[in-house]
């Protein structure tokens, strides 16, 4: 009975190795270490930022109230920044539009403020377009809403 089982499990064993690959292969992607992220300090100090502000403001500012209030936390922080950067968005070399970033900080990280209970798909599209049309790497979607911050990151995907 010992070697039936035996050899039942030693074939369920070699037939889910390929199983297992795929799923360590996932994990690693989905559990990055922090040394693969893309600038890890900068973005945990602009997540200590908004944390701050909102633990300072509190909920139900309208967005370009956050806004300023972030701006003057990044000033107090001593962190180069943009405001209502501008993106020009084109097709086959003609201006369509533009487009305005809330935040590209110290050059390398665009940060997208909401005011809202939720994420929305359309919130990460934007980002994603916006760090497409900029040449950035890395983007963060900060929600503020009744009981907190949430903040989301988001990375060009040629970055991955």
């Amino acid at each position: 009975m010992g070697n039936g089982k035996g050899g039942i499990w030693a074939v369920a064993y070699e037939t889910a190795k390929p199983l297992r690959k795929l799923l360590k292969q996932y994990m690693d992607v989905l559990y990055k270490s922090p040394t693969k992220l893309l600038y890890p300090e900068l973005s945990y100090q602009i997540n200590g930022i908004l944390f701050s502000v909102f633990k300072e403001i509190g909920p139900g500012y309208r967005e370009k109230h956050v806004q300023r209030a972030v701006a003057d936390a990044f000033r107090r922080a001593g962190l180069h920044f943009q405001e209502q950067f501008m993106v020009i968005m084109q097709s086959n070399a003609n201006v369509v539009g533009r487009y305005f970033l809330d935040f590209v900080i110290e050059g390398t990280i665009v940060l997208e403020l909401k005011v809202a209970e939720r994420f929305f798909r359309k919130d990460y599209e934007q980002v994603k377009y916006y760090l497409h049309q900029s040449k950035l790497g890395l983007g963060l979607v900060a929600r503020f809403g009744r009981n907190g911050v949430k903040v989301e990151r988001v990375v060009r995907p040629s970055q991955l």
